[in-house]
């Protein structure tokens, strides 16, 4: 598989600032933001596996099950992460998938200083949470520290 020069360089930052951090508890941390279709709900354990932080989802709702019921599903599947938010979304439309509405649902309801959008069939690597606190710890200004891409492979 051929990787980019940007692929080399965010990991070489990432590893750089696992090794330079100390873990220090304060208000910093990052949400994993993320939104999921009721067929796809099942993924959201698997997410919480490797995450093991704060979590917002909303949920499209297909009308199968009681909104009530389902946010109660998901925040079961949500057990391995610290702090669950779940919001069902009931479309007037079921087509086209509302993507950005859902995003910015669950996006409203992170309660952290950062953020980490994330579709739901991308699996983050075990310890990128602690990574991407890690690399803010370590920026001149974690107030300011950005990271706009993570390698990702399929």
């Amino acid at each position: 598989m051929m990787r980019s020069p940007l692929w080399a360089v965010v990991v070489a930052c990432l590893r750089r600032a696992s090794a330079a951090c100390v873990a220090a508890p304060g208000a910093t941390d990052v949400t994993l933001v993320t939104q999921a279709s009721v067929d796809r709900l099942w993924v959201v354990e698997k997410l919480c596996e490797r995450w093991h932080g704060p979590m917002a989802l909303s949920i499209m709702s297909n009308g199968s099950e009681p909104s009530v019921s389902l946010e109660a599903r998901a925040s079961g599947l949500m057990a391995l992460c610290t702090e669950r938010r779940v919001a069902v979304v009931v479309p007037a439309r079921p087509f086209p998938y509302p993507v950005n509405r859902l995003r910015n649902v669950a996006w409203s309801m992170a309660t952290t200083s950062h953020v980490f959008l994330l579709d739901i069939d991308f699996w983050p690597s075990v310890g990128t949470r602690r990574r991407i606190i890690c690399l803010l710890y370590t920026s001149p200004s974690p107030r300011d520290a950005t990271l706009s891409r993570m390698p990702s492979s399929a």
